[in-house]
């Protein structure tokens, strides 16, 4: 760590360092959350360990010394200045006094603690790590605390991860526990030098970059474009960011690339998952981010050259349609896995006084998307909802049509979903809703009998909903079989 070996470095570099980052203050801000001010980083960023009760004193040695090797790793990046020293570690029960500067590292066993994760500067002051788990020698103490430290500092979740890649993944991939020990990747180090750059070493006389814009086919503007930098020879990739975040509008540069030739990806947001917070305050699914409405595409063999920005221009893209492809059955939430199956001829049915929800997966449009909903049956409500799932698991971007309520009316509903994409264009998808007393009433009269069979056979291989009982988009034999197997009247509403 850089501690009194800094001495020399604090006097005759602060004033330089300060000056580098008032200029590079706008450059700095896309690639992190927020920064911390140039007053605190122009010096090592005080450090202070919280070590609670119950922590040994075997646990506590193994851990500072893994975060303390953390630490280093970010130091260690030559083109950035950011610096850190530990100036107290406090045993105590309850919270000691810290000053706003420092960063406060909480150091206890898991079932002492609240939290893992990290904060991140709030009014140029560091963040705060809340959880280095003690009691636990499985965990990559040495990976996590860089990682955790990285957002204390203001660096965002990296958008190299899986699915689309599954190793050599940045410190600053979200799940960081099955990375090689001790590493950071180049990602995580044009990040730290963009963000706090050296004075004496900035990353533009070691480094290239490549930047652009991305359009639609009408001129706007499209962010939340997943675009990285792969490495033509090893195959790897380097380093990504997010068209628009901390940008203007549909730009995009990716710093801190070696010279050489890569081939630049252009992703939607299935192409990676954990949080990120680039374009909003909210850690959720939406806020720009693209996805389910263009094909993604590759511009091979972009050459690289130190200190020059390779500039690709505008890369003109075609927005999709909006169209519904596939259906989830029921309530989805954080907790709840996505199951889309093909939507086919219609979305399930609903039976009336039972409730009822799906979620309808919405292809093309500019994201965000809003919409108007219409011809919905009495009992039911409906509004555009991103992917509700944790940014853990869920895909940035997704948008669904969500339909849910107790219907209390029946028949066959024409819903009417008028979707505005963000740049004012309005698409209208339509659905056709059943409801019915129960299954096999193909009448509406809340019996199964002989009416039903002369309302199938009546629109006998069209592919009238009324008549279509098994919902396979055709009435045939076998929507009479469904008929015969469920006769009778219908049973009262919840089963009395």
């Amino acid at each position: 760590m850089r501690l009194a070996r800094h001495a020399g470095w604090v006097s005759s570099r602060a004033a330089m360092v300060l000056l580098v980052l008032c200029l590079t203050s706008s450059l700095a801000a896309f690639d992190i959350r927020s920064a911390v001010s140039p007053e605190i980083t122009a010096n090592p960023i005080q450090v202070v360990f919280w070590v609670k009760p119950g922590v040994t004193p075997e646990d506590e040695t193994r851990v500072l010394a893994d975060i303390q090797t953390g630490i280093q790793l970010l130091e260690d990046v030559a083109t950035s200045h950011i610096a850190f020293e530990v100036v107290d570690v406090v045993h105590s029960q309850t919270l000691p006094p810290v000053l706003l500067s420092q960063i406060l590292i909480i150091v206890g066993n898991a079932a002492d603690l609240t939290s893992g994760g990290a904060s991140f500067p709030v009014s140029g002051n560091p963040g705060r790590w809340f959880g280095a788990v003690a009691d636990n020698e499985d965990i990559l103490m040495v990976n996590v605390a860089a990682h955790e430290i990285g957002h204390t500092i203001g660096l965002m979740h990296s958008t190299i991860a899986f699915p689309t890649f599954s190793t050599d993944l940045p410190v600053m991939h979200f799940a960081i526990a099955g990375q090689s020990v001790g590493q950071l990747q180049p990602d995580d180090v044009a990040a730290l030098s963009v963000a706090y750059p050296d004075p004496v070493l900035p990353p533009g006389a070691v480094f290239g970059s490549i930047r652009g814009r991305i359009v639609e086919s009408l001129g706007n503007e499209v962010s939340g474009v997943n675009i990285i930098a792969v490495d033509t020879t090893t195959g790897l990739p380097v380093v990504a960011r997010l068209s628009g975040s901390h940008q203007p509008p549909g730009t995009y540069e990716i710093p801190g690339l070696p010279p050489g030739s890569y081939d630049v990806m252009f992703l939607d947001g299935h192409s990676y998952v954990g949080s990120f917070v680039g374009f909003n305050v909210a850690l959720g699914l939406g806020g720009g981010f693209q996805a389910d409405n263009f094909d993604t595409f590759t511009i091979d063999a972009v050459p690289v050259v130190v200190g020059e920005a390779t500039d690709l221009g505008d890369a003109t893209i075609e927005i999709h349609a909006v169209s519904i492809d596939a259906v989830h059955e029921g309530p989805l939430s954080t907790f709840l896995p996505l199951d889309l199956q093909p939507i086919g001829a219609r979305p399930p049915d609903a039976l009336q006084f039972e409730t009822y929800e799906v979620w309808l997966n919405i292809l093309g449009g500019l994201r965000d998307l809003t919409a108007d909903f219409s011809g919905l049956p009495a009992g039911m409500s409906s509004q555009i909802a991103v992917d509700p799932r944790s940014a853990n698991g869920g895909v940035h971007g997704k948008h669904f049509a969500r339909l849910h309520g107790v219907p209390t009316e029946t028949g066959v509903f024409d819903v009417q979903i008028s979707v505005e994409d963000a740049r004012g264009v309005v698409e209208t998808v339509a659905v056709d809703l059943k409801v019915s007393a129960c299954l096999g009433d193909a009448n509406f009269d809340a019996t199964v009998d002989f009416a039903d069979l002369l309302t199938i056979i009546g629109q006998w291989g069209s592919d009238d909903v009324a008549a279509d009982i098994d919902g396979d988009g055709v009435v045939t034999f076998g929507d009479v079989l469904v008929v015969f197997g469920v006769w009778g009247a219908c049973p009262p509403p919840g089963g009395a």
